[in-house]
């Protein structure tokens, strides 16, 4: 469990970022291509936003705030995230008992659950298919944006986060557990949230219909933008699944177990901790995997891997 001074920070930050994204645009003029130009530079984007003497978009005001306000739709899920993993957490710490107040488990489990749907939808727009007036078909899938063993980690992940509410139930059945004790907010949110988030993704990347016109740079950036939103929902699945798996060690050894340890305690808790570890593997993997490199691979072939796109210019379309 992360200590007082984390959760407090990560409180602060989650704050910082949503009044820096919503009140940059609103106090500077130029937040909106300055974001954008640091955005496009980092090595999952490669695109270089030319920007005015003014400090503003050289493409126009228009598309300024419509690049501009796509990306602040990113950093706010994220923030939100932030927030309420940093809330949830310190209730967990300083709250009532879970067993003993129902407002407060409900608010453990329920904030990482609404910012898992907060994020599901300002993201959801960006695996819509792209479909400019008179474009050719591009096809496009979940392996495309999604580097093979992330996918295959996050599958697994997501299969064994179902058990979790399935063993409780059957847990709860039996004389073992008091059912009336267990932290069932959180044997239930959790889990099926990664595993409804994994499968939802899977289901919105297969039924992608691309098309663009020949040349298209947008095309580029709405890959980029997508990769982004595919790497926010999948770190959303694993941290839930993290959380799932935690609940479910502390539900094995806490309050709801009634009499001596049962022989298979051991085994079970130790199972439920290698799959938290593989859950936060699988949250690192999303972070530190180059999706770039991947996205140019196999979408972009013709363009460079380590190549800066300028914004505008004509990229050939495989």
């Amino acid at each position: 469990m992360l200590g007082d001074p984390v959760l407090w920070s990560g409180l602060a930050l989650g704050v910082g970022i949503l009044l820096g994204i919503h009140l940059g645009p609103a106090l500077a003029p130029t937040w909106y291509p300055r974001v954008l130009r640091a955005w496009g530079r980092k090595r999952n984007v490669r695109i270089d936003f030319v920007l005015d003497p003014g400090r503003r978009l050289r493409e126009g005001p228009q598309i300024e705030v419509v690049l501009g306000q796509l990306y602040v739709r990113q950093l706010s899920s994220i923030g939100i995230g932030v927030v309420a993993l940093s809330l949830s957490s310190l209730l967990l710490l300083h709250g009532p008992h879970l067993s003993e107040s129902t407002a407060n488990s409900l608010a453990v489990a329920g904030l990482p659950l609404l910012a898992t749907g907060c994020a599901a939808i300002l993201l959801r727009g960006f695996l819509d298919a792209y479909r400019p007036d008179g474009g050719s078909p591009r096809p496009a899938g979940a392996e495309d944006y999604v580097w093979p063993v992330t996918r295959a980690v996050a599958w697994v992940t997501a299969g064994a986060s179902v058990l979790v509410p399935l063993g409780a139930g059957v847990l709860a059945a039996g004389p073992t557990y008091a059912g009336d004790k267990l932290f069932w907010e959180g044997l239930v949110a959790g889990p099926l949230a990664a595993t409804g988030l994994v499968v939802a993704l899977e289901r919105w990347l297969r039924s992608l219909s691309d098309s663009a016109q020949p040349g298209d740079p947008m095309l580029y950036v709405w890959d980029c933008l997508r990769a982004r939103a595919v790497q926010i929902l999948l770190g959303f699945a694993f941290v839930n699944a993290v959380l799932g798996f935690t609940s479910a060690r502390g539900a094995l050894r806490g309050v709801a177990l009634v009499g001596p340890d049962p022989s298979w305690l051991d085994q079970v808790t130790t199972i439920c901790w290698l799959l938290q570890v593989l859950a936060s593997l699988g949250f690192m993997l999303v972070v530190v995997q180059p999706l770039g490199t991947r996205l140019r691979g196999r979408l972009w072939p013709d363009v460079p891997a380590t190549e800066r796109i300028e914004f505008g210019r004509t990229i050939p379309i495989p």
